[in-house]
């Protein structure tokens, strides 16, 4: 959005963003998918039947969602009808990146944890672990070219998330 856009500019002393169109593309797929899979998980939501333990962290997760939704729904609103507003799109939308990027962390933690406990890998698809990668080692390397190709190395550190959740997927 162009007021995004010109508030990052405010506050990298002029320099436009390295988020590109194939960035909100991607963005956008991982949407369509996330909004597929809800809707089997809803679809699916008691089969097989679920025990009482399972029944109640199923409510539990299912509340910090429309939760979460609600207060985000809350924050876009406030923004979107404030003029003067507490805090900006681009803080927002920063703020968000630092979740999404704390969540991607906490997400591979199970994995690892069962690795290390069983001391093997069997059963988990390589394939999934070098796309993982692949796309990881690729978002970094775009990310750098950007900057270099800009003469602005602070394109870097303007989009923390890319360039975390990039070395994320490297990592894991």
């Amino acid at each position: 959005s162009p007021v995004v856009q010109s508030e990052y500019r405010e506050a990298h002393d002029g320099h436009s963003s390295a988020v590109r169109l194939n960035d909100v593309v991607f963005a956008l797929h991982a949407l369509v998918l996330t909004a597929f899979t809800l809707l089997q998980v809803a679809i699916f939501y008691d089969y097989p039947p679920l025990l009482g333990s399972d029944k109640v962290l199923r409510i539990a997760v299912v509340a910090s969602l429309v939760t979460l939704a609600a207060g985000s729904a809350g924050s876009e609103i406030t923004l979107a009808v404030s003029s003067q507003s507490a805090f900006s799109w681009l803080d927002y939308f920063m703020v968000l990146s630092e979740v999404k990027v704390v969540i991607s962390l906490l997400k591979y933690m199970p994995q690892v944890w069962m690795n290390y406990r069983r001391k093997s890998t069997e059963g988990w698809a390589i394939e999934n672990v070098l796309l993982d990668f692949t796309g990881g080692l690729l978002s970094v390397v775009q990310l750098v070219m950007d900057a270099g190709l800009s003469h602005d190395w602070g394109a870097i550190t303007g989009n923390p998330a890319k360039f975390l959740l990039g070395n994320i997927s490297m990592l894991f």
